[in-house]
């Protein structure tokens, strides 16, 4: 009975593993949610985009990055540049987000990346 109880306990704990891979990771996020197609700006590199930091410039993140696809601000002068979208002829719309926030003075404050489901 010991034996049953512990393999038992064994694959609740690798299924209980699985699941919080499939919810937390972009990957998993990508297969359980059938796939991601994801167009990105003109420039962006995903190895480029991990090394942008909080407290970067915009100017910065545009020599490194390249311009984004478009821009929105708010009413006082936060921004945020997306580099990622859906692309114009997919069947899949789902994508990876690839976007970064400003604050007024044009400073990196966020990073936002995650899977769009559509």
């Amino acid at each position: 009975m010991k034996r049953i109880a512990k393999i038992t306990a064994i694959w609740i704990g690798i299924f209980a593993i699985i699941i919080l891979f499939m919810v937390t990771t972009e990957i998993g996020q990508s297969v359980l949610f059938g796939g991601t197609q994801t167009a990105y700006a003109d420039g962006f590199q995903e190895n480029v985009f991990r090394r942008i930091k909080i407290g970067d410039t915009a100017d910065n993140v545009r020599t490194v990055l390249g311009s984004p696809f478009w821009v929105s601000q708010d009413s006082d002068g936060h921004s945020c540049w997306v580099f990622a979208k859906s692309p114009e002829d997919s069947k899949i719309h789902n994508f990876r987000i690839r976007n970064v926030m400003f604050d007024a003075k044009g400073v990196v404050e966020k990073k936002e990346t995650g899977i769009y489901v559509d």
